[in-house]
């Protein structure tokens, strides 16, 4: 059972750290993904999930005969979740490369007009 509360808090704490990563960084962030209270309680938070999800391994790891299957299968679990999801909370977007946009000649605020590939709504 530790390895399973262990394998839980850490993925907790590193799930959390790139959910608040990808809002700060993000190319849209909002207001307040960028203060500093956001940043200190997330940090607060994840520091106190790491050590102990690590101590729950820990704890396992030395009483490893009373361990079920359901926990050794959390523990082999968490690389590859944090792995396939982590990234994908973490993505903050592409920037936007405003030298790269062409004014139109109608200018911006006309509505493109229906053409032959384009059905009118």
């Amino acid at each position: 059972m530790e390895l399973l509360v262990g394998a839980a808090a850490v993925l907790a704490g590193v799930l959390l750290y790139a959910w608040a990563y990808g809002k700060h960084h993000g190319v849209n962030a909002p207001g307040w993904a960028k203060t500093q209270l956001f940043a200190s309680s997330i940090s607060l938070i994840v520091t106190g999930f790491a050590p102990v999800g690590i101590g729950y391994i820990v704890a396992g790891l030395i009483n490893a005969a009373g361990q079920s299957v359901v926990s050794w299968a959390a523990l082999a679990a968490l690389p590859v979740l944090s792995w396939l999801i982590a990234p994908r909370l973490a993505r903050t977007g592409k920037p936007v490369h405003t030298a790269d946009i062409v004014p139109l000649p109608t200018g911006p605020s006309v509505p493109p007009q229906p053409g032959p590939m384009r059905r009118a709504a």
